[in-house]
């Protein structure tokens, strides 16, 4: 089974690039923003730039094309509309979609702060992700006390 980790400190994260190409392999649009948060409570959306997505910072992907159609958000479909990726969630990372934009993009899938790298796991073992610092392995699950 290939696993996806970030082989250096930092953290995992993925460039606009392959988020984009993620949600595309996933039948999804996907539309990014720059959010500025000085009013909390009404935040600023804006469709970003090809600046933004190149330096990859604060940005938001959803599914809607425009500024007016994210700002209507309310909470109750709010998550229908903001495309997240559940970076917490170990089985994510064996995601086909996943692996295949990692491999098809290489070092231009690397977040900012990342390294990705495909790790072959055994197929019959549990695994589990551990990091210190962002840099990442995968570790077969047992008991500790």
């Amino acid at each position: 089974m290939k696993v996806a980790v970030n082989k250096c400190y930092g953290g995992f994260g993925l460039s606009a690039k392959a988020i984009f190409r993620y949600w595309e392999l996933k039948g999804r649009s996907c539309y990014f923003y720059t959010v500025n948060y000085c009013d909390v409570l009404k935040p600023l959306f804006t469709l970003a730039t090809d600046k933004d997505l190149a330096d990859g910072w604060c940005l938001s992907a959803y599914d809607l094309a425009t500024v007016e159609e994210v700002e209507a958000l309310t909470n109750e479909n709010y998550h229908k509309h903001y495309l997240y990726l559940d970076r917490d969630e170990d089985e994510w990372r064996a995601d086909p979609h996943l692996i295949r934009v990692i491999e098809e993009l290489g070092a231009e899938a690397n977040g900012s702060c990342a390294n990705l790298q495909i790790v072959e796991v055994p197929i019959n073992v549990k695994w589990t992700i551990n990091e210190y610092d962002g840099m990442e392995w995968v570790a077969e699950v047992h008991r500790t006390w």
